[in-house]
Order: structure tokens, then C-alpha cells, then sequence
């Protein structure tokens, strides 16, 4: 009998009978009491498996959200008569919805709510609310033991359902419950991973890593093809062809032959663009709401004056100890019942830690008695909190003299930047001398220490 283990990887399916523990410990005591030789038996096959001398363990991190919470489905899946969908389901209940449909297949589906409370109450033995976050995937064990029923669960990742969790019971009755994704759901990851940080040192790495997932994508969705260029090396025999194409851009001579570089011809757009167009724009709209439907709302605007808008933060100078001495009086009772939606919660030291991690939500990031803003990316609040765009922090001795001076008209300073640079294959020093900290602002009018917009 020939025996080819490159065929053979078929046998550990991942996605046959998965194991599903919090722990590695977890999975080889799971291991431990099963039997894999039984497992392997092919009823089918002309020979017989006599041991196993070693095996490769396939591990695949899950995803941390509960099972539950509501999201919008798209309209395929919704038409679809192989599936049942539910959505826009209150209080992350999709799991005893989805359970409360499979009991009574009869029931309407306006009807489910009151069975899956009852369902819910079973189980837990209180009633549901608004903090309950949903169902744990290692929670489904308990479940499957107490109503008597096999849950597997999928997740659609865009083309196809892909098995997490397959039953080790082998009851009559087996629920198969498909979970979407969507971008909203990565996002919602993101956020859950940085709250985690906030409260756990063990998850210091993981919350840093879905920050920088989360800022990372809309930079690069609105990459410029144009830019992109083909590097081709080409010897004599070629060099007056390719100095012809009509996409040439350069070249430079080599040891033996040439280094052409050549534009694209053509290039395929297969980034969702539009994405960070929207990113920024809403970013954008976001900030004109917070002046005009909050800010200007609540404060009159002879107690505060804008400093600096940027694309998502605000510097604004007021004339009371904070931002709730400045509000007109009548409208005091609102702002309190209304900033929860512009700040977020602060009746508890645990709300507010959670919703510093909500988009769309502002956080205090510097309070003080001084700003000097001169234009964009060019303020200063103190020797720690300033800004300077252009200007080496290390190399150069940045003070709040040289705003004053600045300030007062004096436009010529003058710093230094030195660095390194590559010029044609050599590295080389460099020092810079810019005409930096000025008063000059090319994006607003000025008008003694006022700016206004400018009509163009």
C-alpha cells in the first residue's frame, strides 16, 4: 500500500468537527478524550488506518463580538428561501429569536419576541434588558444541554458560509444559525478591542493593533494608481526602443545595461474609493454639527471664540471655567439631557471610559489658559502640547516666544532641519534652512488677530 500524505490533509477537515476551547489546554484535554482513529474511518476505503505518529493542529481565532447583536441584511440574503432572516433584533436577543423559530417553526414572526424572552428567562432565570450583550460562543454548550438541541454556527465572510462551531452532541434536533458580517461589525470590533485595552494590560497589543486597523484602511482605499510606475531593467540592444514608448518617465544607467521607469498603461481601481472620500467628509460634517447644532445652539457667541477647527478636533477658547458655565440658562436643562449625544455618558467612571471608544463621540484632549494659533498645524499651548509643521522638534529649540514673536509680525525666523537622502544610488546629508512660524495663513483672511473666510 502506497501511502501519500499530501492527500491525506483532507482527513482533519477544519471545518468537519472543530474544537472550540478559551485555552490550548482547553483543546488537548478535548483531544485527549477523543477518539481519532474512529474518527478517521472511511466506510468507503480498501484500507484501514493502524496509527497516528503525528498530527498538525489548525488553530483559528474567533471573533470576540457575542452572538446577537442586530444588523441590517442585505437584500440577498433576505430573498433567499433557504434562510430564515432575522434583523434589527432589540437588546442583542438574535440567538433566542433565531431559537424561539426553530422550536415553534409555526409561529409569526411578529410573535417571536415573547417566546424568546421566555426562552431567555429560562435559561438565565431573569428577564432580558438593554445591558445584556449577547451570547458567548462558549456559553452554547450550556444552552445545547438545556433545551435539548445541536447548534452549529456558520459566518458568511462575503462568498460563503464557513463552519465556527460544530456540535458534539448528537441530539434530534440541530439549529444552524449563520452569523453576517459586516464593515459595521469590524468597526464595532475595533472599538471593543480598545475598550479592553482601557481595562485589561493583558490586551495592550491586541487594542493597539485594531487602532491601527481602524485608522490604516481609509488612507489606503483612496490610493492614487496614477502614481504607480513599472521598473524594467533592459540592455543596448533595447535602449533606444524603450526611450521611445510613449509612458517613458526616466532612466538610469547601470554597471551592465539600463534602469527604465515607465508609467502604468493601465491599472484596475479595486479599492473601494469611495469609502475614503467619506471618511473625510464625514468627518468634516461631523465637526460643522458640533458648532452650529451644539456649541453655537447652547452658547452665545460672545462667551466662546473658535481658535482652531481641524479635520476631527476643535480648540475654542470660553469665558467661564467650563463649558456648562457658558450655556444660556434657559437652555441648561436640555444641554444636560443633550451632551450625552456630543461627550458621551459621565454619571460613571465605567461609562465614560466605555464611550471614549464610540465614533462620533468628542473627548476632552487639552484644557489650559493659553493657545497662540498662527494657521493650520501651526499652534502652541504649552512646551508639551504645540505644533509645528515643518519644523524638526529635535533639532530645533521651539518656544512660545517665537509665537509671540510671530504674533507681533516678525516673520523671518529661521530653523534648521538636516537629514539623510538618496540621490542617485548614494546616501547623502542635507540642511535645510525654512522661514518657518509665521503669521502668514493662505487658507483664511486675515484681519488684525481675526481670521474669516475667505471668498473664493
Amino acid at each position: 500500500m502506497q501511502f501519500y500524505p499530501s492527500v491525506n490533509t483532507s482527513f482533519f477537515n477544519i471545518n468537519e468537527h472543530p474544537l472550540v476551547s478559551n485555552t490550548v489546554d482547553g483543546v488537548l484535554e478535548k483531544l485527549g478524550g477523543d477518539d481519532i482513529l474512529e474518527r478517521l474511518k472511511r466506510p468507503n476505503s480498501k484500507w484501514n488506518i493502524d496509527s497516528i505518529y503525528e498530527y498538525v493542529l489548525l488553530t483559528t481565532p474567533l471573533e470576540e463580538i457575542p452572538i446577537g447583536a442586530s444588523i441590517k441584511l442585505p437584500d440577498f440574503i433576505k430573498k433567499s428561501k433557504g434562510i430564515l432572516s432575522l434583523e434589527n433584533i432589540p437588546n442583542n436577543m438574535c440567538l433566542w429569536y433565531c431559537l424561539a423559530r426553530h422550536k415553534l417553526s409555526d409561529l409569526r414572526l411578529d410573535r417571536l419576541a415573547t417566546k424568546a424572552k421566555e426562552l431567555f428567562k429560562s435559561y438565565y432565570t431573569f428577564k432580558p434588558d438593554q445591558s445584556y450583550c449577547g451570547v458567548e460562543m462558549q456559553e452554547l454548550d450550556t444552552i445545547e444541554n438545556h433545551f435539548d438541541v445541536n447548534i452549529n454556527v456558520y459566518r458568511f465572510n462575503g462568498t460563503k458560509a464557513v463552519m465556527e462551531r460544530h456540535s458534539k452532541k448528537t441530539l434530534e434536533s440541530t439549529l444552524s444559525l449563520n452569523i453576517y458580517t459586516d464593515v459595521d461589525n469590524k468597526l464595532q470590533k475595533c472599538s471593543n478591542e480598545r475598550r479592553a485595552r482601557d481595562t485589561n494590560p493583558n490586551h495592550k497589543l491586541r487594542g493597539d493593533m485594531m487602532k491601527l486597523i481602524g485608522n490604516a484602511p481609509y488612507g489606503k482605499y483612496i490610493m492614487n494608481f496614477l502614481k504607480h510606475e513599472t521598473v524594467k531593467i533592459v540592455g543596448q540592444d533595447t535602449y533606444n526602443k524603450n526611450v521611445r514608448r510613449n509612458n517613458y518617465l526616466g532612466h538610469q544607467d547601470l554597471v551592465e545595461g539600463y534602469e527604465f521607469r515607465f508609467s502604468k498603461t493601465s491599472f484596475k481601481q479595486s479599492l473601494p474609493l469611495h469609502i475614503g472620500f467619506q471618511v473625510y467628509q464625514l468627518a468634516k460634517l461631523r465637526m460643522l454639527q458640533f458648532y452650529y447644532d451644539f456649541i453655537d445652539y447652547y452658547v452665545d457667541r460672545s462667551d466662546f471664540q473658535y481658535c482652531i477647527m481641524d479635520t476631527d478636533s476643535a480648540y475654542f477658547a470660553i469665558s467661564g471655567d467650563s463649558l456648562q458655565d457658558v450655556v444660556k440658562p434657559h437652555l441648561l436643562d436640555e444641554f444636560q439631557q443633550q451632551k450625552k449625544y456630543w461627550f458621551g455618558r459621565d454619571d460613571t467612571p465605567a461609562n465614560k471610559l466605555y464611550d471614549s471608544r464610540t465614533p462620533g463621540l468628542f473627548k476632552l484632549e487639552y484644557e489650559g489658559d493659553c493657545i497662540i494659533s498662527l494657521a493650520s498645524k501651526m499652534h502652541y499651548c504649552n512646551e508639551k502640547k504645540f505644533s509645528s509643521k515643518g519644523i524638526s522638534k529635535n533639532q530645533n529649540e521651539i518656544t512660545k516666544q517665537k509665537y509671540l514673536n510671530a504674533l507681533s509680525g516678525n516673520g523671518g525666523q529661521e530653523f534648521i532641519n538636516n537629514g539623510f537622502r538618496s540621490y542617485h544610488n548614494q546616501m547623502n546629508t542635507y540642511s535645510l534652512t525654512n522661514t518657518a512660524i509665521k503669521l502668514f495663513n493662505d487658507k483664511r483672511l486675515r484681519v488684525g488677530y481675526e481670521t474669516f473666510p475667505t471668498e473664493l
